[in-house]
């Protein structure tokens, strides 16, 4: 095998695998769950640490109401944020922390994901409506139940957003607040074989202007 043909399997093979992975990164207070759970209501994944998965991808939306749409931002406090988003296609993710009754005042942790954030909703009626859209099939949701998440504000909570991560430092103390949850949309990466064609064909026409 000549070594340009070599690379370009090997670039080709290394675009494949990114992107399979949606969410590439956890720290803090944050585990990471390879499969969606079968529930996110209150009192099924409690603990001190948050949970993250990834929902669906590649999903078709258009203009998606989002309280947190500016990158890099950070949002804290209760000044409302009422804001809307546009991408052909996005993918989704679900960061879920709920303390129970364990007496935890805060969980602080980061996810990094392989496209760029573009918009976080942590509105719990703004999650609930986009539970049909963006939800995993095989999760149960608090869909509008009572105390989900925040309202229109974090009160003491912060999250930060920057490139393709968001950081947090969740506090669902607030009276009526169960649990906090942030839905994370992200910008879908070009499909594997479309990469992979770009990288044989650039390649090639290398390959041809050396001879």
């Amino acid at each position: 095998m000549k070594p340009l043909h070599a690379i370009a399997l090997a670039l080709a093979s290394a675009v494949v695998s990114a992107s399979h992975a949606s969410i590439t990164g956890v720290a803090g207070s944050t585990t990471w769950l390879a499969s969606p759970p079968v529930s996110a209501l209150p009192g099924a994944l409690t603990g001190v640490k948050a949970y993250a998965w990834n929902e669906k991808q590649g999903v078709t939306a258009g203009l998606i109401p989002c309280n947190i749409v500016v990158n890099p931002s950070v949002n804290t406090g209760y000044t409302p944020m009422l804001n809307s988003v546009f991408s052909p296609k996005f993918d989704s993710h679900m960061i879920h922390f709920d303390r129970g009754n364990l007496g935890i005042q805060s969980c602080v942790g980061k996810v990094t994901f392989s496209g760029q954030v573009l918009g976080v909703i942590f509105s719990g009626l703004w999650l609930s409506g986009s539970d049909p859209l963006f939800g995993s099939p095989s999760t149960t949701y608090h869909t509008m139940g009572w105390g989900r998440s925040y309202g229109m504000f974090l009160a003491n909570s912060t999250v930060w957003v920057n490139g393709n991560t968001v950081s947090f430092d969740l506090r669902p103390t607030y009276a009526g607040i169960l649990f906090s949850e942030l839905r994370v949309l992200t910008r879908p990466i070009p499909a594997p074989s479309t990469l992979a064609a770009g990288i044989l064909c650039t390649l090639t026409s290398l390959r041809r202007a050396r001879r």
